[in-house]
């Protein structure tokens, strides 16, 4: 079998361990060190087994996201047995969570993947630490192993960012290493508009179809290709089981079907059906 190129995942790797001004030690397959002058943190890699560090984690993303942060006892009863969803968690010496990611590996057609970066989030004391990048050093490492796993090549890299901390996720995203942009295109005027995005509602009423939450404007941050559709029916499709009858769960799929409709409208509009990334 032919092993797909990774060679832009594994050079965007390269270059993060080589900015890193910390010294990484494995522990477990599952946790390193990281050692820094007097400093010294856990990275985790959390399992089924780790119980109360990812409730902790759950706690520690929640307390910062607030809205659209997923539901606690989905992660910790279903999304956690998952080999192609991660959670990262940064501990201090004491064991308490300080920062702490999420991310999702999504296989397509033509040996080809995504890898989507949901939540990233370092406690405002920490901050200037450059822990992100650490935290995207695991998140990078865990969709090269994946993509070994399934013979296939990463794609695009895609997270979305709010409106609210676009200036401050800007800083991180754009430096060298991590390299993620948001997505432009030239409107039949010449007008530069940027690819309108929303995260759909995680959250339905069971009894109605009817969503239990506003979806949230974001930007769409890519490294590579934009694969918005895959993005909406890994993560964002309604499942029919959460529904009381097939009706509601068509409500709610209705729903999330708008909100990509109103993204390939806007696409239809780009000039030569061009998008670019800046």
């Amino acid at each position: 079998m032919n092993v797909p190129d990774n060679r832009e995942m594994q050079g965007l790797l390269a270059k993060l361990e080589a900015k890193s001004s910390y010294q990484r030690k494995r522990v477990n397959k599952y946790q390193e060190t990281l050692g820094a002058d007097d400093e010294t943190f856990s990275l985790h890699r959390l399992t089924s087994h780790d119980d109360l560090l990812l409730k902790q984690t759950c706690e520690f993303l929640s307390g910062v996201f607030e809205q659209g942060m997923d539901d606690e006892d989905k992660i910790m009863n279903q999304w956690i047995f998952d080999f192609d969803i991660a959670y990262h968690a940064l501990t201090d010496k004491e064991g308490k969570v300080i920062a702490a990611a999420n991310s999702s590996y999504m296989p397509l057609e033509n040996s080809e993947s995504i890898l989507a970066v949901w939540y990233v989030a370092v406690a405002e004391e920490y901050r200037g630490k450059r822990l992100a990048n650490e935290l995207y050093q695991s998140i990078y490492q865990f969709a090269e192993d994946r993509a070994q796993d399934y013979h296939t090549k990463v794609k695009a890299i895609v997270g979305e960012a709010s409106h609210q901390e676009i200036q401050t996720i800007e800083q991180v995203l754009r430096r060298e290493e991590i390299s993620r942009k948001r997505a432009y295109y030239y409107d039949q005027s010449g007008i530069i508009k940027e690819v309108p995005y929303v995260s759909p509602p995680l959250k339905w009423d069971s009894e109605t179809g009817a969503p239990a939450e506003e979806a949230q404007p974001n930007h769409l941050m890519l490294k590579l290709l934009q694969i918005i559709t895959a993005i909406y029916r890994d993560s964002y499709s309604p499942r029919e089981e959460d529904f009381m009858n097939k009706e509601y769960h068509d409500r709610a799929v209705a729903v999330v079907d708008g909100h990509l409709r109103t993204i390939e409208t806007a696409l239809a509009e780009a000039s030569n059906g061009k998008v670019f990334l800046k």
